[in-house]
């Protein structure tokens, strides 16, 4: 939030007021299902959302003068979508020919070369279906620039293309990731407000996790174990089944007394990895890069590590990334 209060005032302004109250979600819960019993519950902010420092003789300032925010990551990121487009806006500079910023959406990027003393060339590729034909059209555009900044994602291409290996355990866990909303479960809740929810239950073991507390919005991981399970084992019916009796304890989502809907369900693996290497000058194997070879192209986010989720390490270090690489870069083109 520190970054975002610096340098994305719109954003952080915004996350302020979509937040909910903190009583809504700072503790972790323990619980046989999440209307059942309750086994144990910690309080994860320790009674300050804000955290503090001694300042002798008992009393105590903000470490920062950002609190601690919960927000689900489509609503952050749609946040930071908006900031971008109106500073687009502003500087009148919106894919321009010949603008310093242009804004491209929807590519694939591949790296076509890397030249350690004119930089790289980017080759963007975008396909889409036509309305009278309903076949696929293609649009291809080269882009040349000084430096690449590969934020794409844990299956990074540009660390693929550049022969970067991870390194760390892969795959420690296979996990259903459920997104739903449960219309009136936060009255079932109101006296035992939590952000996460462990759920021991005879039929299932899962975490759920409070995405919007006041909207009924939620995201629950259920783990399977390949070979024995698989995700084509999670039909609709089956993940409504389990979610009825994880939160109800009920035998079925139609004894549940609030309707669950279904708005997203998808697979993931855990991995606790890092990026042999964080930036390359050269599209030759990394231990080809010199000293005398400056990089050009720099990893980021999910491209440089893929993290397991607890603590929200990912998306935090992500943009911790992007900030400290960005005034290096400023401060090695403007010198």
């Amino acid at each position: 939030m520190e970054i975002l209060r610096a340098h994305s005032w719109e954003s952080f302004k915004s996350s302020a007021l979509l937040s909910p109250p903190s009583t809504t979600w700072r503790d972790f819960v323990y619980c046989h299902s999440l209307v059942g019993t309750e086994y144990a519950r910690i309080d994860h902010l320790r009674h300050e959302s804000v955290p503090m420092k001694p300042m002798g003789q008992g009393k105590k300032e903000p470490w920062s003068p950002a609190s601690i925010l919960h927000l689900p990551q489509h609503t952050f990121e749609s946040l930071l979508a908006n900031d971008h487009r109106r500073y687009l806006d502003h500087i009148g500079q919106n894919q321009r020919p010949d603008s310093p910023i242009q804004h491209w959406t929807g590519y694939e990027a591949k790296l076509h070369r890397i030249d350690p003393s004119s930089g790289c060339m980017l080759q963007l590729k975008k396909q889409e279906s036509t309305r009278i034909s309903n076949s696929l059209s293609t649009t291809e555009v080269s882009l040349q620039c000084d430096y690449v900044v590969a934020a794409d994602g844990a299956h990074s291409l540009i660390r693929q293309q550049l022969g970067i290996p991870m390194e760390g355990p892969q795959a420690m866990q296979h996990l259903m990731n459920i997104h739903f909303r449960c219309p009136g479960l936060k009255s079932h809740l109101s006296a035992r407000p939590g952000m996460l929810y462990f759920v021991f239950h005879p039929q299932l073991v899962a975490v759920f996790v409070s995405h919007s507390p006041l909207h009924d919005e939620w995201v629950c991981q259920i783990p399977f174990f390949p070979p024995f399970q698989s995700a084509a084992d999670f039909t609709e019916d089956e993940v409504k089944r389990q979610l009825a009796a994880a939160i109800f304890n009920v035998s079925s989502a139609a004894q549940a007394p609030c309707p669950i809907e279904l708005l997203n369900v998808g697979s993931w693996a855990m991995h606790a990895q890092v990026a042999q290497r964080l930036s390359a000058s050269s599209m030759s194997p990394p231990h080809a890069d010199t000293a005398s070879h400056p990089p050009r192209v720099f990893l980021v986010g999910d491209a440089a590590h893929r993290f397991p989720p607890a603590g929200g390490f990912g998306m935090n270090t992500g943009l911790q990334d992007a900030h400290n690489l960005a005034w290096k870069l400023a401060h090695t083109i403007h010198r």
